[in-house]
């Protein structure tokens, strides 16, 4: 049964490649990058792998840019049980008061589509006055957008919960 609504990719083919097996290619390396970095920095920086995360703060750039950093990041989610990521970022199209939530569906991406957690997004929004279901504020962001490859690659079955702060 396919989800519904699928908010589609608005920047594949320009930030990031459209081709599934290229943005894996990609993503991957720069993953493998980052794995050898750590090796490479020795047991200190694997001692920090060994804590509790909360958060992971990740740049939002075409994957040519900023690839290299956000695999940093995204390589510690790697074999944790995390089954929701709540994804925040900022809107560069929009102004608003509060939060922009798109609380069903899924995003689109060419490694297939990444789920929201609606129950997760409709406890946010009860929670949290200022949050709105805007989906239409989604339609051409890329700052969340830029997160899914990565979070494809390291939680493959892990759903979202997409904010846009205005």
């Amino acid at each position: 049964m396919p989800l519904s609504p699928v908010r589609k990719a608005a920047v594949a083919g320009r930030w990031y490649p459209e081709r599934g097996r290229d943005l894996t290619a990609a993503v991957d390396a720069h993953l493998s990058s980052a794995d050898a970095a750590v090796s490479g920095a020795g047991a200190s920086a694997q001692a920090s792998e060994l804590h509790e995360i909360v958060a992971i703060i990740a740049p939002h750039a075409g994957l040519m840019y900023s690839g290299a950093v956000a695999a940093h990041a995204y390589r510690q989610l790697r074999g944790r049980p995390i089954e929701v990521a709540v994804l925040v970022g900022p809107s560069h199209f929009e102004g608003f008061d509060g939060v922009a939530m798109y609380a069903s569906g899924a995003f689109a991406t060419p490694l297939g589509p990444v789920a929201i957690d609606d129950g997760c997004a409709a406890a946010v929004m009860a929670q949290l006055p200022l949050a709105h279901d805007r989906p239409s504020v989604h339609a051409r962001e890329h700052s969340l957008e830029m997160q899914l490859p990565f979070l494809r690659r390291v939680l493959p079955d892990a759903r979202i919960v997409p904010i846009l702060v205005g």
